[in-house]
């Protein structure tokens, strides 16, 4: 039997995701997240650094990075120019700004064109495409997919599928997503225990919710061109 009764609810011990394999129940999660083409999401301990909130769409989205001492930051995504403010502890940690460079610029934004590299690198996890790539765990070796033990993620009854972070995030180590059991079998979170290029290490952990809210972005007024920006007036 398919588990639903007349009234159309599913019951507890018989969902669709029944019966698949952890690699099954990713691809039933991954096709289902990709067709809604926006999500929000906030994770704590994002990158290791911070809390970050964003929301994604095609080729456009906006992240709020909040660190604990390091300052804050904004990114604002468009397919033709990347936005980008924060505040002089952001900039001087995490963007290598000099001392004097990293005051002067504080609290501006900066236009950065899609050929910059500053561009691909800081559009990495905020556009859905980016999102997309990193969304479900993988299969290694060392690290095969799995079942794990947990059967609800904040009050939703949940799949939980582990296995090793996708190559080419610069992170390394494994991950878990959580799917809800409710059809369209959305991913609503996951943890990640990494390793950064730098070799600190963490756990990080992710919800996500708002699958397919379109997705209404402003474009920054007095915006500085990266061209005209020197990071290194010490």
């Amino acid at each position: 039997g398919s588990g639903k009764s007349s009234s159309g609810t599913t019951s507890s011990t018989n969902t669709d995701l029944s019966g698949k394999t952890p690699a099954q129940v990713l691809t039933i999660a991954g096709e289902a997240a990709h067709a809604k083409g926006s999500v929000h999401w906030v994770a704590q301990n994002c990158a290791l650094i911070g809390a970050c909130v964003t929301d994604s769409a095609a080729g456009t989205g906006q992240q709020v990075i909040t660190t604990p001492s390091n300052g804050s930051s904004t990114f604002v995504v468009f397919p033709d120019m990347l936005y980008f403010k924060a505040d002089s502890q952001y900039l001087s940690k995490y963007a290598s700004y000099a001392a004097r460079s990293a005051s002067i610029y504080a609290g501006q934004w900066i236009a950065i064109p899609p050929a910059s590299v500053d561009y691909q690198a800081y559009s990495q996890g905020i556009t859905f495409e980016s999102d997309m790539q990193f969304l479900l765990p993988v299969a290694t070796p060392a690290v095969p997919l799995a079942f794990t033990k947990t059967v609800t993620f904040h009050g939703m009854s949940v799949v939980g599928i582990s296995g090793a972070i996708p190559s080419g995030s610069g992170f390394t180590g494994t991950q878990v997503l959580y799917v809800s059991k409710v059809a369209p079998y959305l991913p609503v979170g996951g943890t990640a225990t990494e390793t950064n290029p730098q070799g600190m290490s963490g756990t990080a952990t992710i919800t996500y919710s708002d699958w397919g809210k379109p997705l209404s972005l402003t474009r920054p007024a007095n915006t500085i061109p990266l061209s005209s920006v020197n990071p290194f007036q010490s």
